[in-house]
C-alpha cells in the first residue's frame, strides 16, 4: 500500500468507526464527514492499516452508509470482515480446549487485549483482527501452564 498518511477528515472517520456501536448523532457525524470526503479509497486503505476495516464496514452497514462506496470499495470491506471473523473464530475455537483443561487445574489465567475486546465490547469476533491471544498468567503457574499447551 506505501506509506500512508491520513487527512484530519479520513481520521476523524475512522476515530467514528472504532465505537462499537455509534449512536444515531455519531451515524448522522459519519454521514456529512463521508459526503466530504474526497478519495474514499484512502480511507479504506488507512482502516485496512490501522485494523479498523471490520469497523468501518459494520459502522458503515448500520449507519447506511454503506451503499455510497463503489461497488469494489464495498467488496474490499466486506471481504476483510468475513476473513477476519473467519480466522478470530478459529483462534477461538483453538482456545476452547485450553480452557476447558484449565478449568479442574489451580491455574487461572486472564485473557487480554484483542480475545478479551471481542468478549467484552465488540461482541462481533469480525470487528478487529487477533493475530495472537494474550494470556496472563502468575508466575508461578507459568510452568504448569506451558506443560498444558
Amino acid at each position: 500500500m506505501g506509506t500512508f498518511k491520513r487527512t484530519a477528515l479520513e481520521s476523524r472517520l475512522l476515530a467514528l468507526a472504532t465505537l462499537p456501536s455509534p449512536d444515531a448523532r455519531q451515524s448522522e457525524r459519519s454521514r456529512y464527514l463521508l459526503l466530504q470526503l474526497k478519495d474514499r479509497d484512502a480511507l479504506i486503505a488507512g482502516a485496512l492499516k490501522e485494523g479498523l476495516a471490520g469497523l468501518l464496514y459494520k459502522n458503515l452497514l448500520t449507519s447506511g452508509l454503506f451503499d455510497d462506496l463503489t461497488n469494489s470499495q464495498q467488496h474490499i470491506l466486506q471481504s476483510h470482515y468475513y476473513q477476519t471473523l473467519r480466522l478470530n473464530l478459529i483462534r477461538i475455537r483453538e482456545l476452547d480446549p485450553i480452557l476447558e483443561k484449565l478449568a479442574s487445574t489451580h491455574i487461572r489465567i486472564v485473557l487480554l487485549q484483542g480475545i478479551a475486546l471481542i468478549q467484552n465490547v465488540y461482541n462481533d469476533a469480525g470487528l478487529r483482527p487477533m493475530t495472537d491471544i494474550d494470556l496472563w498468567v502468575l508466575p508461578q503457574d507459568v510452568k504448569d501452564l506451558s506443560a498444558i499447551l
